[in-house]
Formats: structure tokens, sequence, C-alpha cells
């Protein structure tokens, strides 16, 4: 029955989420595994600047399109510093990693991440774009019309959990280097 009264954007929302959840879990116990040099406090201050970033952003987008009902205007200086900003974050926790694997990971982990911003720009776009009569663009991961606020919200948790393995990793890094640093 309530499955039945999930529309097919909920569900590919709740999919995503389960997808997000399991690489999660895997990535933080693969690079966990992995042996780094140490712990690099610069990469842990972008992270959670990008954290705070990202979340007013997409708190703000969430709340004007709730308080409008219209898709807010999509903001490509916005996008723009969140890939730019990812691609240092990227640079410097890769340029620590001892070995290919360690490096190929999070360079996995990244690559999903830049796509899953990619995805919700090209939705928020696209959606943008059929509300003011422009063509639909099919490349959309959400077709125009089924676009909400949600979507926003929906964004900011999943890019809230891909923070959350990097920020693990960080501390883990962190509480590594210091029990050596005590020894």
């Amino acid at each position: 029955m309530y499955f039945q009264s999930i529309s097919k954007v909920e569900m590919m929302i709740i999919t995503k989420k389960l997808i997000v959840f399991i690489f999660l879990i895997t990535t933080l116990l693969m690079i966990s595994s992995c042996t780094t040099t140490s712990y690099d406090s610069q990469s842990d201050q972008l992270l959670t600047k990008y954290a705070q970033n990202s979340n007013i952003q997409f708190f703000k987008l969430e709340r004007e399109f709730k308080t409008t009902g219209k898709v807010p205007v999509p903001d490509q200086a916005f996008y723009d510093s969140l890939h730019s900003d990812l691609a240092v974050i990227n640079l410097r926790m890769t340029a620590l990693q001892k070995g290919e694997k360690a490096v190929a990971i999070l360079d996995q982990q990244f690559e999903s991440f830049d796509g899953l911003i990619s995805d919700i720009q090209l939705s928020h776009t696209n959606s943008y774009n059929v509300a003011n009569g422009k063509p639909e663009n099919n490349l959309s991961p959400v077709k125009g019309k089924d676009f909400s606020p949600i979507n926003f919200g929906t964004t900011r948790r999943l890019i809230n959990i891909k923070l959350q393995t990097l920020i693990s990793h960080e501390a883990s890094l962190n509480k590594s280097q210091s029990s050596n640093d005590s020894k």
C-alpha cells in the first residue's frame, strides 16, 4: 500500500539514498584500510567550508521554491564553485595518499560526488527551462514536471553523506597521527 503512493521521483530518490549509503560504508572501509602519509588540517577545513557553503545555498533554494512555488533561477556561479572547490579538495586529499589503491578509491569517490552535483545542476536548469516554456533536456535525471523542493533537500543530504565519508577519513587520519605522535 505504501509503495503504491510513492511517486517515481520519490522512489528514485529513496533508491539513490540507499545506493549512496552502501557506497559510503564501502568507501569508508576501503579508505580506512589504505595507508596515508599524514592528516591534512587544510583538507579538513576545506571540507567543513564546503559543507557550510553548499548547505546554505541548497537551504535557500529549497526555501525559495517552497515560498514562491517556482523553480529558482539556476546560479551558474554557485554550481561552478561547487565543482571547483571539490576539485581543490580532491587534489589536496589525493596528493597525500600513499599507494595507487588509495588514490583510485578517493578519485572514484570524488568522481561520484562531482556527478551528483552535475545531476542536480542539470535537473535544476532543465526544470527552470521547462517552467519558463523552453524545451526539456532529455539528459536530465529528473524531468522538469517532476522537479520539486525536495530535490534540493535530498541533494543537500546526499552531499552531506559524501562529505561525512571524507570528513571521517580525515578524522581517522588525525586520530592515527595523534596516537603516533604520543608514542
